[in-house]
């Protein structure tokens, strides 16, 4: 008969202290100024199967990894700060050829650039290594995306300057 009791007792101590866990997340308890995972997507710990304070956001909100909004370009001769093993996005659009180096996107993600009239938003995620291009309608970083997609080559500088020699490229030094 002690046995059950036991049981009975421990049941009851784990369901206060579960309980008790989930008032102690009560304010900020992951301190962030905007906590994004809870605050914004709504998250809590039963929609995910990790202990949530292990989750941790890189930044606080909307636009916090700046776009290049005005990307300024140098002519391929003119590149003096790239390595011929340097890894570089790269596109053509309208017949003009244009490269950007993932060292520099690496801080910036997003470059909202322009082929003549046409609106273009180069991304790229350093996470995973993949870029992409659209004709872009585009609410700077963690904004929407729409539009064509255009496609994007990741490849050595070497090899996209020694096919695409005319190519622009974004000038380090401004971004």
């Amino acid at each position: 008969m002690i046995r059950p009791a036991i049981l009975l007792t421990v049941l009851l101590t784990c369901s206060v202290l579960a309980d008790n866990q989930q008032h102690s997340r009560v304010g900020n308890p992951r301190n962030y100024e905007v906590d994004i995972l809870v605050d914004t997507f709504g998250f809590s710990q039963e929609d995910i199967d990790v202990d949530i304070d292990q989750v941790f956001q890189g930044c606080a909100g909307r636009d916090c990894i700046p776009s290049i909004d005005q990307p300024q370009f140098i002519p391929a001769d003119k590149v003096d700060f790239l390595d011929p093993d340097d890894l570089v996005l790269s596109l053509t659009h309208a017949g003009e050829s244009r490269a950007y180096p993932t060292r520099i996107l690496d801080r910036h993600e997003i470059v909202n650039d322009r082929f003549g009239s046409t609106p273009i938003a180069v991304t790229y995620c350093p996470l995973c290594g993949s870029g992409l291009a659209f004709v872009r309608e585009v609410g700077g970083v963690s904004g929407f995306l729409s539009g064509e997609e255009i496609p994007v080559h990741r490849m050595f500088w070497f090899a996209w300057f020694s096919f695409h020699p005319t190519t622009s490229l974004i000038d380090e030094r401004n971004h």
